[in-house]
């Protein structure tokens, strides 16, 4: 679903960005102290999903620059 952006695959989408969303609040911390980032630099991340990991990466990480690449319908829920 997450390939269309029409009405009923972005239905589908959010549904699947809520789910992993809640699942990144609650496990992202613990993943998170096991990454070794620098303070600086470009951190790209495939599949990105809301951003909630990337807002957990740059509020510890201000210096650094957070690029996400996900699939057409998460893009357009994330315009929104």
């Amino acid at each position: 679903a997450a390939l269309h952006r029409g009405p009923t695959a972005l239905a589908t989408t959010r549904r699947w960005v809520d789910y992993v969303s809640a699942l990144t609040r609650a496990e992202g911390a613990a993943v998170f102290a096991h990454l070794p980032l620098p303070d600086s630099g470009l951190v790209l991340e495939l599949g990105g999903n809301s951003g909630a990991f990337a807002r957990l990466i740059l509020a510890a990480h201000p210096g650094l620059c957070h690029v996400i690449l996900d699939l057409p319908g998460v893009c357009a829920l994330g315009s929104e």
